[in-house]
Parts: C-alpha cells; structure tokens; sequence
C-alpha cells in the first residue's frame, strides 16, 4: 500500500502471541466479531509508518541478536509456554553474542557504536515489553530508538532486570533516542 501511495485505512485484529502492537492500542480481544465491530465503529486514525530500506513497518524494525526469535520459534513450545517461550529462546542465543559494530545517524549527527540489539519503535514495546520506549506515540512524526550495548555478558543479566523493572532508560548500556530520522549501517 506505501509503495503504491494508497490510502486505505486498515483494521488492527489481535492474533498470535505477544500482539504488542495491539496491545498498545488497547485492543485485546480474542473475539473476532468483537474486533470488527470495532473496526466498523471506530474513526480511522493516522499513525506514523517507518521504512527500512524497501520495506515498511507501523510497529517495529529490529535488528542484531534476539530480532529474529520470533521467526525461529517452534510452534508447538510458543503455543504450550506463550511469551515465556520466547524469553526462555533468547536465552538460548546467549552463548552466540558477539557484538555488532553499527553507525547510527539520526537528525543531530551521528555515531559508531558496537551493540547487540536495536529496536526502532513506533509504539512503547516489542517482544511482550510492553516499556520499552515509555514515552513513545504512533502519531508524533518520531521514532523510538533502542540500542542495546556489546558489554560483558554478566552485564545483561542486571540490563535485563532493569528493562523488566521499567528502569533502563539513562543505564549506560543503553542507547535512547527519539527522531523522525534514523539511519542504521553495518561496519
């Protein structure tokens, strides 16, 4: 639809797991004919779109280690164990981080950085952390960026507390901004 300028406004129905996007929105039932009454009844709204190379997004674009948990998760240990079953393969990949050496820039410079993760957030979260970006909206013309450093192992495991604690933003080893413009090369 953005490839082709179209604009035509789309229905959010809740399905999967973590559905953070709908979460975000309040929109949390299972019910399908609920959802489409909603649909039906509810005054279409803008929100921001982003897009990573050609591809486009309205909730989030990830990248380095983790991002891909989601793709490489077998269905039947998701449906049996939830959200939980994406934390417990995360941990997982623990052995595998190396660091990623990105070039970050945004509207006010940029920067080199070595990290393991980043997300670029439209709404507040990803991977059913529903606070990851607290102060993030659809609809401010901004995206949320987040940047997990490359530090010692032992050091995530207290990041990660902090990130479930709602305490990570200012920790230094993470990476917090907003801006209407980010760009992200690999070194």
């Amino acid at each position: 639809m953005m490839k082709r300028g179209l604009a035509i406004p789309l229905g959010i129905i809740p399905s999967g797991t973590a559905n953070d996007f709908a979460s975000y929105l309040n929109l949390h039932s299972n019910n399908i004919e609920e959802c489409c009454k909603v649909i039906v009844n509810s005054n279409p709204v803008s929100i921001d779109v982003g897009r990573a190379n050609d591809q486009y997004f309205i909730n989030v674009c990830g990248g380095g280690l983790l991002a891909n948990v989601s793709q490489n998760i077998d269905k039947n240990f998701k449906d049996a164990l939830g959200t939980t079953a994406y934390y417990l393969k995360g941990i997982e990949q623990i052995p595998n981080f190396s660091p990623i050496p990105l070039r970050i820039t945004n509207s006010e410079g940029q920067f080199d950085e070595n990290f393991y993760l980043f997300l670029i957030l439209n709404s507040a979260g990803a991977g059913s952390f529903s606070s990851l970006a607290p102060d993030a909206s659809i609809s401010d013309g901004m995206f949320d960026f987040i940047g997990i450093k490359a530090k010692p192992v032992y050091e995530l495991a207290v990041l990660f507390l902090k990130i479930l604690r709602k305490e990570h933003i200012g920790d230094s080893n993470i990476v917090y901004f907003k801006d209407n413009y980010i760009e992200i090369e690999s070194l």
